[in-house]
């Protein structure tokens, strides 16, 4: 998958963007290098498991992200 930052980070807030050639899409709100948020899949079962770990892991970091969901280190 190819990121993108979509805007200048305000108060090191930043929105990252992942696309991956099939068209899935994946929106992922960082503060920092912790992930706070993120909406919008194609695959509803990655979202799941993306959901699950942002609610089980309050400090979950940039690049503990799932890889197959989305595709970074």
């Amino acid at each position: 998958m190819n990121l993108q930052v979509l805007g200048a980070p305000v108060c090191s807030d930043a929105v990252l963007a992942a696309q991956s050639s099939e068209g899935e899409r994946l929106f992922v709100h960082l503060r920092g290098d912790l992930v706070v948020g993120a909406i919008g899949m194609n695959k509803p079962r990655e979202m799941r498991r993306l959901r699950k770990l942002l609610t089980q892991r309050l400090d979950l970091r940039r690049s503990e992200l799932p890889q197959e969901v989305f595709g970074v280190h």
